[in-house]
C-alpha cells in the first residue's frame, strides 16, 4: 500500500524520484541560486510538500542560519525527513498545503512537487487530463507507476501556468499508418528506450519517403519528416544535449554555444534539414497556407503535409495533439 501520493513510497522515494523528475536535483540547485541572490541572513523558510526533506538538507550543506517549517500530508515522508534532518531546529507539520493558514511569516516559500496532489479542483485551477479525449494515459510514453499513483484522476494546473509549461513543450509525432504503408514495422518506443533513436536512425527510417515533383505539384508530395514553424527546431537543443552556457564549481557561467560539439551537432541538423530529400524544412515559403495551418490564437502553425496524412514524422508542440487527433491516420 502506498504511504503518500507521489509515485514512490517514502522508503524508496529519494532513490527513485529522479527517474520521474530527471531535473529534480537541478530544481534544488536553482532554488539555492535564488536563495543566494536574496542576500539575507536568518531566513524563515516554509517548504510545503517537502517530501523527505531533501531540499532542506541541501540548504543546510551551505548555511545554518535558516529556520525551516517543513510541511507534508504524508506522515511517512515526514518521518524520513525527521531522520534525515535530526539535530536541526525544524518545525514539522503533517497537513496538506491548502490547509495552511500562515500570512506573510516567511522570507522564502517553496512548493516544488504538489501540483498533481492538490485538491482545489473545484475552483477550476486544475484539469483532469485523463478526461481529455486526445490524451490516452495508457500509452507507453507515460510513466505508468506515476499514472497509477494519481488514483481516479491526473490533475494538471491550468491557466497561465499550464500554458507556459505545456504549450511550449516540443515533441515528435509519428503517423503509424503511413510508416506501415512504407514497410516500417519497428516499435519506435522500443527504439527510443534502447537508446537507438538518433538523427541517423530517423534518416534511415525515412530515406525512401518522398515523392519528387516540381513546385506546382508540391501538395501531392509525401515526406519522411516535416516541420511546422521555425520554433520547432528548439526540440533539438535538448535532444542534442546542447548547452549554451556552462556553470563551473565557482558558479561562474561561460558561453559554450561556439564549442566544437555544438557546431558539429548544428551542422548535422543543417545537413538533415536542407540536404535530405525526404525532409520538408521550415523556410519562409512554408509559412503560407500552402505548407502550414495556422493555430488559432497561438501565432504559430502546424505542418499541413503531416496533418493531411502525407508525412511520417513531424516536430510540433505537445498541445497540438488535439489538432491531429481527429485525423483518419493512426498516431
Amino acid at each position: 500500500m502506498k504511504d503518500n501520493k507521489s509515485a514512490y513510497n517514502s522508503g524508496v522515494y529519494d532513490k527513485n524520484i529522479v527517474s520521474t523528475l530527471p531535473y529534480y536535483r537541478e530544481y534544488h540547485n536553482q532554488i539555492i541560486d535564488l536563495m543566494r541572490a536574496l542576500n539575507k541572513t536568518d531566513i524563515d523558510w516554509l517548504d510545503t510538500g517537502c517530501g523527505t526533506g531533501t531540499l532542506a538538507a541541501r540548504v543546510f550543506e551551505e548555511r545554518d542560519d535558516v529556520r525551516f517549517t517543513l510541511c507534508d500530508p504524508s506522515e511517512q515522508m515526514l518521518g524520513v525527513a525527521k531522520e534525515k534532518l535530526q539535530g536541526r531546529n525544524i518545525r514539522f507539520m503533517n497537513m496538506p498545503s491548502q490547509e495552511l493558514t500562515f500570512d506573510s511569516e516567511f522570507d522564502i516559500v517553496t512548493a516544488k512537487c504538489i501540483m498533481p496532489m492538490y485538491s482545489g479542483t473545484t475552483e477550476m485551477c486544475f484539469q483532469d487530463i485523463s478526461q481529455l479525449n486526445y490524451i490516452n494515459l495508457n500509452k507507453p510514453w507515460w510513466d505508468q507507476d506515476l499514472m497509477s499513483s494519481f488514483g481516479d484522476g491526473a490533475y494538471m494546473v491550468t491557466g497561465d501556468g499550464y500554458l507556459g509549461s505545456v504549450m511550449n513543450l516540443s515533441c515528435m509525432y509519428f503517423n503509424d499508418t503511413f510508416l506501415r504503408n512504407h514497410g516500417i514495422t519497428e516499435d519506435l518506443y522500443e527504439v527510443v528506450n534502447d537508446g537507438d533513436w538518433t538523427l541517423e536512425k530517423l534518416t534511415t527510417l525515412t530515406k525512401d519517403m518522398y515523392f519528387e515533383g516540381d513546385e506546382s505539384t508540391v501538395l501531392d508530395n509525401t515526406y519522411g519528416v516535416t516541420f511546422g514553424d521555425g520554433n520547432k527546431y528548439s526540440a533539438f537543443i535538448e535532444a542534442f544535449d546542447i548547452q549554451f552556457y556552462n556553470r563551473d564549481a565557482n558558479d561562474v557561467f561561460t558561453y559554450t554555444a561556439s564549442s566544437a560539439k555544438t557546431i558539429e551537432k548544428m551542422d548535422a541538423l543543417s545537413t538533415f534539414n536542407f540536404d535530405t530529400p525526404q525532409v520538408l524544412p521550415c523556410i519562409s515559403k512554408n509559412e503560407t497556407s500552402e505548407f502550414s495551418i495556422p493555430v488559432e490564437g497561438a501565432g504559430r502553425s502546424i505542418n499541413r503535409a503531416f496533418y493531411d496524412g502525407r508525412a511520417a514524422f513531424t516536430f510540433s508542440y505537445f498541445d497540438d495533439a488535439k489538432l491531429f487527433y481527429d485525423q483518419t491516420s493512426k498516431f
